[in-house]
């Protein structure tokens, strides 16, 4: 078969094209996720719908495949869920874990793998991204202030139980006060 010069061009166009574009489309097809959940140790859960964290490359590219660390740190877990299309209930899809940057590099993502199935992904270390570690952290930070504890509402309790005592008695006192002078008065114009 003889192509001519202009077919040939055509034909390079082609799959130049579809080379340049490919990667979009591959991060197309794994589409975006509906909300993740970080377990982030003692700091507790937390569920997120940032979008720049839906994505399914938003912690990572997942295109180099790194060896351990000896010491990553601690990391936090997190499941990706997506919205059943005919439930719309939402239902985990897979799970990562995202370590911090350390004196050993990072940070770095793990892909412990799909919730009911097995991706080329699953059990890799890969390269993670600086940026959403860093939106992750501002997240978990925000929601983790401390929640009053048992005795500090007792306390706060007890104090507004006081305040309202004390007004209830500077209310009577003023109150027979204002009915002595309005008695008072009464019998003086009699």
């Amino acid at each position: 078969m003889k192509t001519s010069g202009r077919g040939a061009v055509m034909l390079a166009s082609v799959i130049t094209l579809f080379a340049m574009l490919s990667p979009s489309i591959s991060a197309q097809a794994k589409g975006s996720f509906d909300k993740i959940v970080i377990f982030a140790g003692v700091s507790g859960s937390f569920e997120v719908d940032e979008p720049s964290l839906l994505g399914f490359f938003s912690f990572s590219d997942f295109s180099e495949r790194l060896s351990w660390p000896a010491a990553p740190g601690e990391g936090w877990l997190i499941a990706r869920y997506a919205n059943d299309q005919k439930t719309g209930e939402s239902v985990p899809v897979d799970h990562i874990w995202i370590y911090p940057p350390s004196g050993n590099g990072g940070p770095f993502v793990y892909y412990q793998g799909l919730v009911d199935g097995s991706s080329e992904y699953d059990g890799k270390l890969f390269e993670g991204n600086p940026e959403a570690l860093h939106q992750l952290q501002s997240i978990v930070e925000a929601s983790s202030q401390p929640a009053p504890s048992t005795s500090q509402f007792a306390l706060l309790l007890v104090i507004g139980l006081l305040e309202i005592c004390l007004g209830m008695g500077v209310s009577q006192v003023l109150l027979r006060r204002r009915l002595g002078r309005v008695k008072v008065n009464s019998r003086g114009h009699s």
